[in-house]
Formats: structure tokens, C-alpha cells, sequence
């Protein structure tokens, strides 16, 4: 509150007349905590952003040193090998999450096994959640395919099975449900915690509202939950009552199931890209391991690779009167010259020039507008030996049996 007093008149008697206005300053500090928490958000996706384009360097060196190596010893099924692939896998599914957080990737929406989220990520969090509190999906769980991003629904899941282990300090059981109701699918998410009572869950789905100031919370969980499961198309409502616990029901309308949901054969390749290819190819990436790493798989399929530590260095060698690519393969975030500012200007030089762009954190300098309009192929790390060849086969107009 601010009060501001004057007087306005004074008569002989030294008597005075005061008048004095106060206003309520409620909305100005909430306006400002907002821009403050905002910034903070805006500083933590750029954070983030950061970590995901480190992190999904670190493991195209992994996935491409185990091709390298099953290649190198004539290595087809390995059990050890398999669980090298597996872990980076899932190293990745992680750094999609925590873009997804940060609000710093784009959608790709497909057919999801609602089921199969809800298990994976039942043995996930039970690992993470801490002592006393674990999460049980029912047996009977079916409920078919959504359309949506898998990794933005594992957001959601996350901040749904969180906000039920607060709501028991004690510890317990988050329960899961999936099932099919005619065209939904529907996932509820349950705890036998404190509950809620009728004004908090009239506000409960608001940013910025929170019941755990004192313990750090900022109020988006729910509202981020919330906004997801709309963006793809569903619905999130909740019920509780105090003392008995809360459950949080999410319906989305079901899909047809793909052709195939297994991982193809192909993302494993065998020694068959052996010399399958020839050309030369101007590699550019700052991070000299996947550089490596990249170039050894480039020279293994056939072609002649140069390499470049950054996009300037890149523009002046394939710019070179002497010089000719069949295709330039570049990543998109590095010092100076960024990937994105490299096509621009080899557009204006080459504008038939045949490009893939690869990127550990392609967001936002790779719109798919952006990247139509740049004529241009993207694969994301950490990417298999088959994904990268087939974007240069579709960059150099190769059709391939």
C-alpha cells in the first residue's frame, strides 16, 4: 500500500485540512515479480539450451564411436554395445526434456504409446524421486496411441508425479492409470497426499501460483503441465478434497497406431556403408571430438572429407575458386560465424550448394520456415551413420534403392 497526505488548507485558528489518497500497490509488485520470474525463465532456457548442445556432443561421440568400433571388428549384435546405444538413448530423451522445460524446442508431434510413457517413466522417477515415495502404473494400463511430442508429455508426466511426491511428505505411492474411455485415451496421475480445498483448485492451474513459496516453488509446474497437454490437443482437469489426496485426469483424443513402433534395423548399421559412397564433403564443427569422430564415419562411407573449426574458416575454403564441395556438412552453434550465418552467406555465393546442418540445439536458428527457405537438411545429434547419409543422399538429390 502507498499513502500520500497534503494539507489543503490552514484557517486563523491554525486548524488544518489534510486530504490523502491511498493506493493499492498489489498489482505493480505482482506485475514485477512476473518480470522478474520471466527473465529468470528467459536466462534458464538459454542455460538450457547451452547444456542440451554440450551434452548431444558428448554423445554423437559416443553412438559414432560405437559404429566405429563395430565396424573396426566386424561386431554385429553386442550386448554391451547395445546398452552403450541404449544409455545414449535415453541421455538424449533427457536433453529433450530439459529443452522442453526451458520451452526451447519445437514440437514434433507423432503417434505415442501412452502405455509405454507412463512404464518408462514410472522406473525413471522411482529412481529419482528420493526415499519413501515411488510410482506404480496399473497392470491393466491400455490406452492406445495420442498424437503429440513424447518428450513434451514426459514433461508433463514429470511435473504431475512432482507435485504429487510434495503433496507427501511422508512418502507413498503416485499411481498411474492409463486406460481407453471410446475415442480418448486417458492418463491419471494419483497420490493419497494432503488434498486440496475449493480455492486452491480454482487457482491451481494459474502461473505463478504456488503453495510452496517457503520451499522454493515458482508456480509453473501445473500452469506449464497445463498449457502442454492443451497444446496437444487434450484436456487436464483435477479433483481433491483435503485429506484425501488428489488426482489429476488428462484425455487426449486417440490415434491409429504406426505401421511400425520397434526401432528400425537400420539405425544399427552393419559394415554395409563401407565405401557406399564418394564426393567430397567440407565438414565444420568447433568441437574437435565430434569433428573427429564425424570425419572418421565420412571417410568409412567413401567420400573425401576437409574439415573446419568454424564458419568463417568453412565460407573461405568452400568460397575458393579451386575449391568444390558435392556437400557441406555444418553445425549450427559456433563462435563468430554460427551455422545458420554460414548458409546465408554461401547462399549468396553458391545458391545450389548441397547442405546438412547438424545441431545439438538447433532452436530457434532452425525454424523449419527458415530452413526451407535456406534449402538445407537438418540432422540432430546425437544422429546414427544411416540418419546423416540419408540427409546427404536427400541434400545431393540421390535417390538410393
Amino acid at each position: 500500500m502507498e499513502l500520500v497526505a497534503r494539507r489543503v488548507s490552514a484557517d486563523e485558528g491554525l486548524s488544518h485540512t489534510f486530504e490523502g489518497f491511498v493506493r493499492d500497490l498489489s498489482s505493480e509488485r505482482l506485475l514485477r515479480e512476473q518480470a522478474a520470474r520471466g527473465e529468470r525463465m528467459e536466462a534458464l532456457g538459454r542455460l538450457a539450451g547451452g547444456i542440451a548442445h554440450d551434452f548431444n556432443n558428448l554423445l554423437t561421440v559416443v553412438v559414432s564411436g560405437v559404429h566405429l568400433h563395430r565396424v573396426a571388428k566386424g561386431i554385429g549384435e553386442d550386448e554391451d554395445l547395445d546398452a552403450i546405444e541404449m544409455a545414449a538413448d535415453r541421455g538424449m530423451e533427457l536433453t529433450q526434456h530439459l529443452l522442453a522445460f526451458a520451452r526451447r524446442r519445437e514440437e514434433r508431434a507423432e503417434p505415442v504409446d501412452l502405455r509405454e510413457v507412463a512404464r518408462d517413466q514410472s522406473r525413471m522417477l522411482t529412481r529419482t524421486l528420493g526415499d519413501g515415495v515411488w510410482v506404480e502404473v496399473s497392470p491393466q494400463a491400455e490406452a492406445g496411441f495420442v498424437r503429440g511430442d513424447r518428450a513434451l508429455l514426459t514433461q508433463v508426466l514429470l511435473n504431475l508425479v512432482i507435485n504429487a511426491r510434495d503433496a507427501m511428505p511422508t512418502g507413498g505411492c503416485v499411481c498411474l492409470d492409463v486406460r481407453a474411455e471410446k475415442t480418448q485415451a486417458v492418463l491419471t496421475v494419483s497420490d493419497a497426499g494432503h488434498g486440496m480445498d475449493a480455492e486452491t483448485l480454482a487457482h491451481i492451474f494459474e502461473p505463478f501460483f504456488t503453495t510452496k513459496e517457503s520451499s522454493g516453488g515458482t508456480g509453473l509446474g501445473l500452469a506449464t503441465a497445463y498449457g502442454l497437454v492443451r497444446q496437444m490437443g487434450g484436456d487436464i482437469t483435477v479433483a481433491s478434497e483435503l485429506g484425501e489426496g488428489t488426482t489429476f485426469t488428462l484425455r487426449f483424443p486417440r490415434v491409429e497406431a504406426p505401421e511400425t513402433a520397434a526401432r528400425l534395423a537400420s539405425d544399427r548399421p552393419p559394415a554395409t556403408l563401407e565405401r557406399t559412397r564418394s564426393g567430397r564433403v567440407l565438414l565444420a564443427d568447433d568441437d574437435a571430438r565430434v569433428r573427429g569422430v564425424t570425419r572418421k564415419l565420412l571417410e568409412r562411407m567413401g567420400f573425401e572429407v576437409h574439415t573446419a573449426a568454424d564458419g568463417a574458416s568453412a565460407l573461405e575454403r568452400v568460397s575458393s575458386p579451386a575449391e568444390r564441395y558435392d556437400v557441406v556438412v555444418t553445425d549450427v552453434v559456433m563462435p563468430g560465424m554460427d551455422g545458420v550465418q554460414l548458409l546465408t552467406r554461401l547462399r549468396e555465393r553458391r545458391p545450389t550448394q548441397p547442405v546438412v546442418i547438424i545441431s545439438g540445439y538447433a532452436a530457434p536458428l532452425t525454424e523449419p520456415a527458415r530452413l526451407a527457405a535456406l534449402d538445407a537438411e537438418l540432422v540432430s545429434k546425437p544422429f546414427t551413420p544411416e540418419r546423416l547419409l540419408s540427409a546427404i543422399d536427400r541434400a545431393r538429390g540421390v535417390e538410393r534403392a
